[in-house]
């Protein structure tokens, strides 16, 4: 863990629970709990099954980025449930584990005992720990590197050579508990550290960027690997400069078409979200709105729905129709002249 995350952890409190309501109306998870509830994101708020706000107070666990790497183990220091009550008693709701992307992947010459499935089950089964102890798992990639190298310091972005296969391993292994969190990667420092134009359009977008010695993957591909592993866990997305600055943050936002479904879509009262079990985006309009249907089709190529393998339902006047993309354009076309 670096010197300067307790920045990052007030972006990651920014982005997760901004505007929190008074201390009475946060969600009644307590560290005594015996289990923890599912997460999602409901407009600004982080919030649990029963929509209870959830504010999140937890510990960085280090060691799972680099005791491998460096051949030795896994974890550095204890991980059993003598462990876990300690941090417990600090009354913290969550821990971070960080991740080697090398390990995880089992390449660049880690030992297979401390890498590849070693290293995924025993990521998994601490996970597993922390949730029976009424835990939640904020899992982040924080140490990486591209090619041949080895993932054994702080890179300035995540790389586009491994890091889209790390997250889509990451989230196959824990898509259906929702009670993880993905950090997607560590404390980004594009452009030497700069809070400047150039620096988010590569956090976003990747490739070659200033101050970036290898091809950078953006947060844009990150999401799009673990939405199309079928994962709908709440993403973390941490600001440049190690995480200190958010200025431009939701000028550069990727998408995500993981949205939570909107319930008003049973009354057809307009656009829709996403139906995150069937991998449907769901589009809700009236007979005779088809410029309506014809914006939100748009909207949906430009985000490249295909490719993330959804396909969209149509509910016109209550009769629910499935449609597959291009099929839905044709129609709109057709009927919009």
């Amino acid at each position: 863990m670096s010197r300067r995350r307790p920045a990052a952890a007030f972006v990651l409190a920014i982005l997760l629970t901004m505007n929190p309501p008074p201390e009475s109306a946060v969600g009644a998870w307590s560290a005594s709990a015996d289990a923890v509830s599912a997460l999602h994101v409901d407009g600004n708020q982080l919030v649990d099954s029963s929509g209870l706000t959830v504010q999140v107070r937890g510990v960085n666990r280090s060691g799972t980025e680099y005791a491998c790497i460096q051949g030795w183990g896994i974890f550095s220091g204890p991980n059993d449930a003598a462990s876990i009550q300690a941090m417990k008693a600090w009354r913290v709701n969550a821990v971070r584990v960080p991740l080697n992307e090398d390990c995880w992947l089992g390449i660049n010459g880690v030992p297979t005992a401390y890498s590849g499935p070693a290293y995924q089950q025993a990521i998994k089964d601490y996970v597993s720990l922390l949730n029976q102890n009424g835990l939640y798992a904020i899992l982040d990639l924080h140490w990486s590197a591209p090619g041949t190298s080895a993932a054994n310091w702080y890179a300035p972005m995540p790389d586009l050579d491994h890091s889209p296969d790390l997250w889509s391993g990451v989230a196959a292994a824990f898509k259906g508990n929702d009670a993880v969190i993905f950090e997607l990667f560590n404390e980004p420092w594009p452009d030497s550290q700069q809070d400047s134009t150039a620096a988010w359009t590569c956090w976003r977008d990747g490739g070659s960027c200033p101050g970036v010695s290898f091809a950078a993957a953006g947060m844009q591909t990150l999401v799009n690997a673990v939405r199309a592993a079928g994962a709908t866990n709440v993403l973390v997305l941490d600001g440049v400069s190690y995480g200190n600055s958010l200025s431009q943050w939701l000028t550069y936002k990727p998408n995500d078409l993981m949205l939570r479904r909107d319930r008003r879509c049973g009354g057809c009262a307009g656009p829709c979200a996403c139906d995150r079990d069937r991998h449907e985006l769901r589009l809700c309009v009236h007979d005779d709105d088809h410029e309506l249907a014809r914006r939100a089709t748009g909207r949906l190529r430009r985000l490249d729905l295909e490719r993330l393998g959804f396909r969209l339902l149509v509910d016109r006047a209550h009769q629910r129709l499935c449609r597959d993309a291009d099929r839905l354009r044709s129609d709109v076309q057709t009927a919009s002249g």
